[in-house]
């Protein structure tokens, strides 16, 4: 680009036929290399370059202060694409993450708190239940464009995978609420389905469990949110000994209300009772098998070495393609085609 712009600015008149062989070669790069509508741009720079040298009425001026343009606009947008995306795109990203783990960790409350209790409570929860959800959609929008701009940003590769790690979790744990949101739905629709003597006393024995692990996963999920603070097993006691005294509960609990008891009677409050306490199990292995990333690649080989190696790779298979198609005689029908 310097070179070119040497021969463009400085010496626009001495240089034609330098101009011409080297706006060709550029074109090629160009055209090997980059997107679509960059391609169109450098065809048509060379279309307009090629109708100059066949005419004689045609001069180089009109060419030249395009390139100019070019060049002056090249060199304005590149330091506002680069200087403010580092302070924007991960800190962004990180304030989106801990908004959709907030959200999360409400619509999870929101559940837990929607079985054992009163119809109208439960309606209540469950308009709460859709707001978050497209709170969370946006959420995720925004950290997948923050996690692409980030990509050519110097960060250290650690820091990326810690956003995108956080991202993977709270993408598994929003399969688990929507599919707890439906349950909780299709109970609202009947809800005197669950309205049993042994729902009943299931939620005397386990609601209390139930709040408490639900304050535990809340807990733990802003401490992972908070992508700049690595986790320490410290932070996730609390959580395990709820989460086992849940487990204690359940186990206690199904022997002595279903196992040994000879009464007992299969019924269709069972099988969501069932769903419902198989969902808050897989959401806490799902947080508590969380694991921070200590070791991952360089961006700066990904990104800011292997770009240009990938760039100068596919420039010289592009003059490999311009040769063979010169040697076959197929540039006039490649030509139109790139315009």
């Amino acid at each position: 680009l310097a070179n070119m712009a040497l021969v463009l600015v400085i010496l626009p008149a001495d240089a034609e036929g330098y101009m011409f062989v080297l706006t060709l070669f550029v074109s090629v790069i160009v055209t090997g290399v980059l997107a679509p509508d960059v391609k169109k741009t450098s065809s048509f720079g060379l279309a307009v370059l090629m109708f100059a040298r066949l005419s004689d009425n045609v001069d180089y001026q009109y060419l030249h202060d395009y390139w100019v343009d070019t060049l002056i606009g090249f060199a304005l947008g590149l330091p506002a694409f680069f200087i403010p995306f580092p302070a924007q795109s991960l800190t962004r990203g990180h304030k989106y993450c801990g908004v959709l783990a907030n959200n999360i960790s409400s619509a999870i409350q929101g559940i837990c708190d929607s079985f054992w209790t009163s119809r109208m409570q439960r309606e209540f929860n469950l308009v709460r239940l859709r707001i978050l959800h497209k709170s969370i959609g946006i959420s995720l929008d925004e950290i997948d464009k923050m996690l692409g701009a980030t990509t050519y940003e110097l960060h250290a590769g650690v820091t990326m995978a810690r956003l995108e790690a956080r991202r993977n979790l709270l993408m598994k744990l929003l399969e688990v609420v929507r599919a707890g949101t439906v349950v909780i739905d299709n109970i609202s629709k009947q809800p005197w389905n669950i309205e049993t003597k042994i729902c009943e006393m299931m939620g005397a024995r386990l609601g209390g469990p139930v709040r408490l692990l639900a304050t535990s996963v809340d807990q733990l999920l802003l401490l992972i949110a908070d992508c700049n603070t690595p986790l320490t097993k410290r932070d996730f006691l609390a959580f395990e000994r709820a989460f086992a005294d849940f487990e204690e509960e359940i186990r206690s609990a199904q022997e002595e209300m279903m196992l040994f008891n000879e009464g007992y009677e299969p019924e269709l409050a069972d099988l969501y009772l069932g769903c419902f306490l198989f969902q808050i199990r897989e959401i806490c292995v799902l947080v508590g098998g969380f694991q921070d990333p200590t070791d991952a690649p360089s961006l700066f080989w990904r990104v800011w070495l292997r770009a240009p190696y990938d760039w100068i790779k596919g420039m010289f298979l592009s003059i490999v393609y311009v040769t063979k198609a010169f040697a076959n005689q197929e540039v006039p029908r490649k030509v139109k085609e790139a315009i």
